[in-house]
């Protein structure tokens, strides 16, 4: 039972792990932006070249502002990946054939007698899978509601459905 577990958690690892080596490659990428700034600024300052303090203050602030910005831009990228994806597979439901409208003439038993007048809801037996190559998830449930009763269930914090 783990291994699915485990197996269903492997995208999220994967995921995880590549946010982490994107992440230490932008810091090393402001790394290098930050000390090829500085150099310039101790470059002009060894070469006698007058370079204003505040300006060269701001140019190393700038530079290492730049280090947070290509992390959050590519932060934001994924992301924006992320939710198109969610978007296609919305609009591949969209390709999906639609069902059969029911016409008033079919629905006329409804209101003749062989319609039932009391809910009553009775299962026997019932076993059933998500997916036909998955385990069972119910096995031989047996339950019978009576007309007017209501079904409870109380909510699990590891209850997916």
């Amino acid at each position: 039972m783990y291994q699915k577990l485990d197996l269903a958690n492997n995208s999220t690892n994967y995921k995880l792990a590549a946010q982490r080596w994107l992440d230490i490659w932008a810091q090393l990428i402001g790394t290098v932006l930050v000390t090829v700034t500085c150099g310039f600024v101790l470059g002009h300052t060894y070469y006698k070249i007058n370079v204003d303090p505040s300006l060269a203050g701001l140019t190393i602030f700038y530079s290492v502002e730049q280090v947070f910005c290509l992390t959050y831009a590519i932060k934001a990228a994924v992301m924006l990946d992320s939710n198109m994806i969610s978007i296609e597979r919305v609009f591949d439901y969209f390709k999906l054939p639609q069902e059969t409208t029911v016409s008033r003439q079919d629905m006329e038993w409804i209101d003749s007698d062989r319609w039932p007048h009391l809910g009553a809801i009775q299962f026997r037996n019932l076993s059933t899978r998500y997916q036909p190559h998955l385990n069972l998830v119910l096995k031989n449930i047996n339950i019978n509601i009576k007309p007017s009763e209501k079904v409870m269930h109380k909510l699990d914090f590891f209850l997916s459905t």
